[in-house]
C-alpha cells in the first residue's frame, strides 16, 4: 500500500478445485469495494504471467486495464514468461460496477 499516492497492489491465488466457479471474482470485487470506498485509494495495480489465462480473465471481468508488458521476467518450470501489468482506477471501478449491476438483478 502506498497511502501517500493512494495506490496499492494485491495478489490472489485459488486452489485448482475452486477455480472457474466465481469465487475469485467475488473475492476481488469485495477487496476492490473496500479498497476504493473504505480506504479511499485511487488506483489498484496487479500483474500476472502472460500465460495465466485464468488471472487475465479475472482481471478483465472486474474492469482492469492492461498497462504494460515486462518481457521475460518470470522464470517458472524451466520457462521464461512475460509479466502483464494491469491497473484499475476508482473511476474505472465505478463504471465496471455500474455495468455489473445492470447485468444482475439485486
Amino acid at each position: 500500500m502506498d497511502r501517500k499516492n493512494g495506490t496499492c497492489s494485491f495478489g490472489i491465488r485459488g486452489a485448482p478445485q475452486f477455480q472457474g466457479k466465481g469465487y475469485g471474482t467475488e473475492a476481488l470485487r469485495i477487496l476492490l469495494r473496500d479498497t476504493f470506498r473504505e480506504l479511499r485509494f485511487q488506483k489498484v495495480n496487479s500483474g500476472c504471467g502472460d500465460g495465466n489465462t485464468g488471472s487475465i480473465r479475472l482481471h478483465k471481468a472486474v474492469g482492469f486495464v492492461e498497462e504494460s508488458l515486462r518481457r521475460r521476467c518470470i522464470y517458472t518450470n524451466g520457462n521464461y514468461y512475460d509479466h502483464l501489468l494491469s491497473g484499475l482506477t476508482r473511476e474505472e471501478y465505478d463504471q465496471a460496477e455500474a455495468k455489473a449491476g445492470q447485468r444482475s438483478p439485486r
